[in-house]
């Protein structure tokens, strides 16, 4: 039996979601997620996980060999995806890769919610990491306990526990250490020996207190406003939070904006493109987000004509225009300009 006193009392409210539904967890082999699998099995949550082998550990085999194990011990399905090398940019890429693939088998798989084992002392180095750099408050409480994601949610049950607690719970559990965490070309790693680690030892009950109401107080200052989608294109009322609401939709679309690009967002007034990937665009009232076209397209005039009375944004028409090409309606603008006004 599990000492419930060594876990976060906010450990069981965030496990609430994940009573219903299918769920996938982001596993490591490490003490995060050994700890978080076995707390859930404790708690009779239902899961499946998901593994990454970057082929960066001198131990990664062992680490497969573990999580298949331990999956099927449990009666649970394990998921390897081998990733390709990868030559620059590590972490960003490693990110992308774990979060296309884990994206990849919710779609295939029906799960309803991502179960990650980020802990108090992740959140913490985070923090420290974008105030040195300079970030607003939605940026500094990036992550959180729970987050809506599209078609899927991420449930991070650890998010108030210190990683010391964890230690206790792993003593009889085996896990791996990663090699990378010791190494110091890691800005995350610098901050976590130099600053994070003395601050969590001295100061975790304080640090705890501090991430609520300051979560708390996020939710008052960015309160949510509705969000509407057609034809491919995400949009709703600008405001003073437009540019929370859009850093927010583009994770949900997989997609982290970089501080740069959010002062560049700021500097072209909501009139760009991101990555080559997104447009973002405005008109007098509301905001948009939409996939740029993969193909450019020869617009007709008619269709460029009806789009300029209609005061729809530049960027959006070769969009709408694509969307048009699937489902060809002789309303199809005005029904686009009709739902804006709806919102």
């Amino acid at each position: 039996m599990l000492n419930a006193d060594l876990i976060a009392r906010d450990f069981k409210t965030y496990l609430e979601p994940l009573r219903e539904g299918k769920n996938l967890l982001g596993f490591s082999g490490g003490l995060d997620s050994i700890c978080l699998f076995h707390l859930l099995v404790g708690e009779n949550i239902a899961f499946d996980t998901a593994l990454v082998d970057y082929n960066t550990q001198k131990q990664r085999l062992e680490i497969i060999q573990h999580a298949q194990t331990l999956a099927q011990a449990h009666h649970k399905k394990c998921y390897i995806h081998y990733a390709p090398k990868i030559e620059r940019n590590f972490e960003m890429q490693a990110r992308k890769i774990r979060y296309d693939f884990f994206e990849t088998l919710i779609k295939e798989h029906s799960y309803k919610h991502l179960i990650l084992a980020h802990h108090l002392n992740d959140r913490l180095e985070w923090f420290l990491m974008q105030l040195s750099k300079g970030a607003g408050l939605n940026t500094l409480l990036s992550f959180q306990a729970y987050e809506k994601r599209g078609f899927y949610a991420i449930v991070r049950p650890l998010l108030y526990t210190p990683k010391d607690t964890l230690k206790t719970l792993a003593k009889d559990w085996e896990f791996f250490e990663d090699d990378s965490n010791s190494s110091l070309k890691f800005k995350r790693n610098f901050f976590r020996k130099n600053y994070a680690n003395s601050l969590m030892q001295h100061y975790s009950k304080g640090i705890i207190q501090s991430f609520k109401f300051l979560d708390k107080e996020k939710e008052r200052l960015y309160s949510l406003m509705p969000v509407s989608q057609m034809h491919g294109i995400t949009f709703f009322k600008h405001s003073q939070n437009a540019l929370f609401m859009v850093d927010k939709i583009l994770k949900q679309k997989g997609y982290v904006l970089s501080f740069s690009q959010k002062e560049e967002i700021k500097r072209h007034f909501f009139s760009l493109e991101i990555a080559q990937k997104f447009i973002i665009e405005k008109d007098r009232e509301h905001a948009f987000i939409a996939l740029k076209p993969q193909k450019t397209l020869s617009m007709p005039k008619d269709f460029k004509d009806k789009a300029r009375r209609l005061n729809i944004p530049k960027r959006l028409r070769p969009v709408l225009y694509a969307e048009f090409l699937k489902q060809p309606t002789h309303d199809f603008l005005t029904r686009f300009k009709q739902s804006l006004t709806d919102l």
